[in-house]
């Protein structure tokens, strides 16, 4: 039996832009989880199931909620709104899913739900190491916001004067260059043959973290957030303890030294995270789901109690 899944956003949604992380994960689960199953459908009215990635899902109740986090209100009042939709859907669905354990201690703590943790994945044939490298790294953020800032960037290349620096966003050195949003086929390429990939944001898990380990780069970044539990210091990269400038420029410096030994290191820990594990854990929640939803439970009756 193939159990057909609503997911917000849907996969022809998602195909219109695979800069958004959440995009490229429905576009891997609509390839994948019909080997387990699954078929995500385009309408509501054609599934047995609806899920909601962060909070959307606009025909109300969700049987699965897939959490990315919520926003620090503290950094705005529009976060209240947002947030809203996200509980709105832990609320409602019968299974929570996150993908790690850092992000589902908010809602552990303060909604007493134990979501389902199933890692992000990453598709190694596709993200083979260059021979040689551009000798740059690479900041590739698809926005800015208070939770995405280029800002430490632009303090690490200041100080990191004789490094290029490619970024999305942010401009302030002469050995920074800025690029823009890019579609996701060129992005891919210049993380692919970047030296370093920089990390300096939380990450709920890192999706852009796993794409630059499969490519064999090292990855630096302040030890916040899900890095300490994706990466091992002076193994797959280096991370300085978070706001220390000092302990940043060490690790470039670290980390381009030892490109080698980090890069062979990073591509083997890719390996640990096929797309094709995320689907199949997928499916077993959508399959739960449904007997929850159908209340499919043996009603066990002791005939003795009846006997005369």
């Amino acid at each position: 039996m193939t159990l057909s899944v609503w997911m917000t956003p849907t996969p022809f949604e998602a195909m219109r832009d695979q800069t958004n992380a959440i995009h490229n994960i429905v576009c891997r689960m609509d390839k994948y989880l019909p080997d387990y199953g699954i078929q995500l459908v385009e309408q509501p009215d054609n599934a047995a199931l609806y899920a909601g990635h962060a909070g959307q899902g606009s025909q109300g109740a969700v049987d699965v909620a897939i959490y990315h986090g919520i926003y620090n209100t503290a950094q705005g009042s529009d976060n209240f709104a947002v947030n809203a939709e996200v509980i709105k859907n832990l609320k409602s669905a019968r299974i929570v899913i996150a993908p790690s354990e850092w992000i589902s201690m908010v809602i552990k703590r303060d909604m007493h739900i134990d979501p389902r943790i199933i890692p992000w994945g990453v598709d190694t044939d596709e993200w083979q190491p260059v021979k040689e490298h551009g000798n740059y790294v690479i900041w590739n953020k698809a926005r800015v916001d208070n939770i995405t800032n280029p800002q430490p960037m632009l303090e690490l290349a200041a100080r990191a004067n004789d490094v290029l620096f490619l970024t999305t966003f942010g401009q302030g050195t002469p050995n920074v260059r800025t690029v823009g949003r890019q579609i996701y086929p060129v992005m891919k390429e210049m993380v692919r043959n970047a030296a370093v990939y920089l990390s300096l944001n939380v990450e709920t898990w890192g999706l852009g973290l796993a794409e630059a380990l499969a490519a064999g780069i090292p990855i630096l970044g302040f030890r916040q957030g899900n890095l300490p539990d994706l990466i091992e210091h002076g193994v797959h990269g280096f991370m300085a303890e978070p706001g220390d400038m000092n302990g940043l420029y060490e690790g470039l410096q670290y980390c381009l030294k030892h490109r080698d030994r980090l890069g062979a290191n990073a591509r083997e820990r890719a390996k640990d995270f096929p797309w094709q594990n995320t689907a199949k854990r997928f499916s077993e929640v959508f399959h739960d789901a449904w007997t929850m939803k159908q209340d499919i439970r043996p009603h066990r009756i002791d005939e003795s109690l009846y006997k005369v």
